[in-house]
């Protein structure tokens, strides 16, 4: 006994709640310019158990790139973790996560900004995360940051807390392509309760990654024991025992119980001895006045002095709050900001809707007002649509969109107003405008039909509400490709809507992911006919609004049209190479449009050099949101000669995620994956993904990418021995082109489609009454696509090889060939018989149908086995 009232003095428990129940001291670290509370760690106790064996787990893995720390909540992740920093010499970059960061942009943006509040970096360089163009592609100016970034000469731990509120997979994804940036003096660790996400599954295999899951962290008998006498609790090897049986060593819960004295004889979750201690210990001993305070605050995650204040209009809320953290109410302090224990905050808001004295909408107005006015414009909306607060949500979501609407991950973050109650939607009809973006955005043609109709007839109140709204309403309007633009025009007359809107805050394009005139937004393709009497009424509608970018965009779509009709010659011509315009997009368009003209004319030295200067463009600009597109289009390229290292280092990257539904503006993105698919032999997926691609861009009305996704599920068809389908399929498209003389999306194609359309030809030739496309339009389609056919291999070059699957064991004796150990070595690094290693070693040479090492390496290069 006199043992561990021993050890109480020095010994105090190590978990998540613990940390938050304490008073907190200022993070030992000087806070720089830009440190803000969710930079700075929650502080460790003043006494805190040393945990001996779990800090020996830490010390085993800290060799490792990257700590993976998982477990449920209040296991003890964080304060582990802290105290593991503290007992280490590493510089700490601390990263505390919420639901708030689950967006590229906004992911990045609090990334960079670690970065920057303990790595010396210039003033300059932070403003980049400030600029419009970080919303639109934060992973480039991310790296872009890293590159510029002057490391100290120590040992670091870049620590991501509460990673488990991080489901984008691009985010995820994104980020071991960024940790291969970071300097091999960074330790990532990464604190979840979730299991180790998918995509880290490379730094698994090559052994870079450890992970630290809840039964390492849980507590044991000699630590329960310790615990239990700090408060001043004997207990016995047994009633530790029977302690580690209720809450199977849960940190939350072996406190809850210590604190308590009480067992809680028969309870079987864990979370049952939280929740009665805390009823029965804390919240019914409380004052009347103090459980009302933290009721109030309960209705925000986490909050200021001085929104506490607002929301509780309570003047003492800092003495109140500096009271909660004395007497450990759950409460935990970075910096300035306050934060329940989420466990505890599920307890506050469950007593909170049975408290008849609190009127939830009168918190939430207040809250909403605070948010707003300190120019938080995406919690203050969240809070108006709360409280239904017609003119707060104009107000907000016009403030809020007005910085993100050329950024889809930003807008992913008001995805949720799609789905609200439709009366809630009706009775504040400004919410449709977010609703339209986002169904443009995220690929959902029936709800921006929806929506747009929505706004057709709730535009005049929209416009009372907030008449700026208007500015981005027209953007939705011009991408209904339901209506011409006459149509949309009277509508907006028909509802006396004045359009005296200011031309530089209407978006004109969202190109930087579709690099043509003609397919941006919108598709142009029934411009190609009737084309003076359509281009008469682009000019009525938007000479005025477009200013002086006017020409060049007309001139740009009509190269366009002339382009897809292999008209070359007259598209380049028409083209403006260096537009005096303000936007980048514009200038990246004629140039893409000048670099793609001059291609198809077989000038491919010529066009490098273009690309070259459009890729320097982009670069000296700092127009890094444009790369992932010019990305798109050079990989296309190199496919086109079946290219499979190509194919496999454009799947790597980031924004390419194999479970998604394909969305609108990545459209051309999504064709480059097909391609990508095909040339490395996965037709399912191609197909799939084609399918889909297709689907969108039927019901999104856009005749031209409809066209390119059925020629490539030809391509699919043709492939996987569908080849009736795949002729029908192809004669249907050349149909459905041919009024609007379309051809270079058969051309790009060549080999791939070529014997199809011999097949069609020769059939029309034989079979009398078939429904085919004219002889002089079937005949330039022909000859395009078998001029392309002699110049590149195409994306079926791999086509015919027999697809070779190798064992694990074949494939790692083949990669330790490549890497020039010889079978004596390879038995030494795996510890196989050396009988094994030449079976295992046989047996791959006989799949890839070679009969030595050279060429087995070789093949399986170029299969893109290894």
């Amino acid at each position: 006994m006199w043992e561990y009232i021993a050890d109480s003095i020095e010994y105090f428990v190590n978990f998540d709640i613990l940390g938050i129940m304490i008073v907190i001291r200022r993070c030992f670290m000087n806070p720089l310019k830009y440190k803000t509370e969710k930079l700075v760690p929650i502080d460790l106790p003043e006494i805190c158990a040393p945990r001996t064996l779990l800090m020996d787990v830490f010390r085993k893995t800290s060799e490792k790139r990257c700590i993976y720390i998982h477990a449920p909540a209040g296991c003890g992740k964080t304060v582990s973790t802290l105290l593991w920093l503290r007992e280490s010499e590493y510089k700490t970059i601390w990263i505390g996560l919420d639901a708030y960061d689950n967006t590229l942009a906004g992911f990045y943006r609090i990334f960079c900004m670690a970065l920057f509040s303990a790595v010396p970096q210039e003033e300059n360089l932070a403003e980049l995360i400030k600029a419009p163009e970080f919303s639109a592609s934060p992973v480039e100016y991310a790296i872009e940051i890293l590159s510029l970034l002057s490391f100290e000469d120590c040992k670091y731990a870049l620590v991501f807390d509460d990673f488990h509120l991080i489901t984008n997979k691009e985010i995820i994804k994104s980020l071991i392509y960024v940790f291969k940036r970071l300097p091999l003096s960074v330790t990532i660790m990464v604190l979840s309760r979730n299991e180790l996400p998918e995509a880290f599954s490379q730094y698994e295999e090559n052994g870079k990654i450890a992970c630290i899951g809840a039964d390492e962290q849980a507590f044991k008998g000699d630590e329960i024991r310790r615990h239990f006498a700090s408060y001043g609790l004997f207990l016995t090897e047994r009633e530790a025992e029977e302690v580690y049986a209720l809450t199977k060593g849960w940190a939350i819960a072996v406190n809850a119980l210590a604190m308590s004295g009480d067992f809680y004889p028969g309870e079987k979750s864990p979370t049952n001895p939280l929740r009665k201690y805390i009823k029965a210990q804390i919240w019914d001993k409380l004052d009347r006045d103090l459980r009302l305070f933290m009721l109030q605050t309960a209705v925000v995650d986490k909050f200021s002095v001085e929104l506490c204040r607002q929301i509780t209009e309570n003047q003492e809320s800092r003495q109140i709050l500096l009271q909660l953290l004395g007497e450990n109410m759950f409460l935990s302090r970075r910096e300035t900001e306050y934060r329940y224990h989420n466990l505890f905050l599920d307890f506050l808001r469950e007593e909170l809707l049975e408290e008849p004295e609190i009127d939830l909408q009168v918190l939430y107005q207040r809250a909403a007002s605070y948010y707003f006015n300190s120019g938080g414009f995406f919690n203050a909306l969240c809070f108006y649509i709360k409280c239904n607060c017609g003119k707060g949500i104009a107000d907000a979501l016009y403030h809020f969109m007005k910085f993100n609407v050329q950024s889809s991950s930003e807008m992913s973050k008001v995805y949720f107003i799609n789905k609200l109650p439709a009366e809630t939607l009706e009775q504040n009809p400004c919410l449709y405008v977010s609703c339209a973006w986002c169904a443009l955005l995220f690929g959902d043609a029936a709800e921006l039909y929806f929506y747009s109709d929505k706004l057709y007839d709730r535009i005049s109140d929209i416009v009372r509400e907030n008449k700026a709204l208007l500015e981005i309403s027209l953007f939705v309007y011009t991408a209904d490709q339901r209506y011409t633009f006459m149509e949309q025009l009277a509508k907006l007359q028909a509802a006396a809507v004045p359009l005296d809107a200011d031309p530089a805050n209407i978006p004109k394009t969202i190109s930087h992911n579709m690099p043509y005139f003609h397919r941006t937004y919108r598709d142009y393709s029934h411009y190609a006919l009737n084309t003076e009497a359509h281009f008469a009424e682009f000019s009525l509608v938007f000479s005025s609004l477009l200013g002086s970018e006017y020409a060049v965009i007309e001139s740009g779509i009509r190269a366009g049209l002339l382009y897809d009709q292999n008209r070359i010659q007259d598209a380049l011509s028409l083209v403006v190479e260096n537009p005096a315009s303000v936007s980048s997009e514009l200038e990246f368009l004629s140039k893409m449009q000048i670099a793609s003209c001059i291609y198809a004319m077989g000038k491919a030295e010529k066009a490098a050099r273009c690309r070259k200067e459009i890729e320097t463009l982009l670069n000296t600009k700092k127009l890094l949101y444009l790369l992932p597109v010019f990305s798109a289009y050079e990989t296309k390229l190199k496919l086109l000669d079946g290219d499979s290292n190509a194919a496999k280092g454009w799947l790597e990257n980031y924004f390419i995620t194999e479970s998604y539904n394909p969305e609108m503006h990545k459209i051309f993105l999504h064709f480059t994956t097909i391609r990508a698919y095909i040339v490395l032999g996965e037709y399912e997926k191609a197909e799939l993904l084609c399918e889909k691609l297709w689907k969108l861009c039927t019901d999104y009305h856009r005749l031209l990418d409809a066209a390119e996704a059925a020629v490539l599920l030809t391509v699919i068809l043709r492939l996987t021995d569908r080849e009736a389908k795949a002729s029908a399929l192809l004669r249907k498209t050349l149909l459905d082109m041919e009024p609007y003389g379309y051809i270079r999306v058969f051309a790009d194609e060549g080999n791939a489609i070529l014997p199809v359309l011999k097949k069609l030809i020769k059939k029309a030739d034989t079979e009398n009454g078939t429904v085919m496309p004219g002889s002089a339009y079937m005949k330039a389609v022909y000859m395009s696509v078998y001029e392309q056919s002699k110049r590149y291999k195409g994306i079926i070059t791999n086509m015919g090889r027999k697809q070779v699957k190798l064992s694990a064991q074949q494939k790692h004796m083949i990669e330790l060939l490549a890497k020039g150990y010889k079978n004596a070595e390879v038995v030494e690094l795996t510890g196989l018989s050396i009988n094994t290693v030449r079976y295992h070693t046989k047996l791959a040479y006989q799949k890839l149908g070679v009969n030595n090492a050279k060429d087995a390496i070789l093949r399986a290069k170029e299969l893109s086995i290894i």
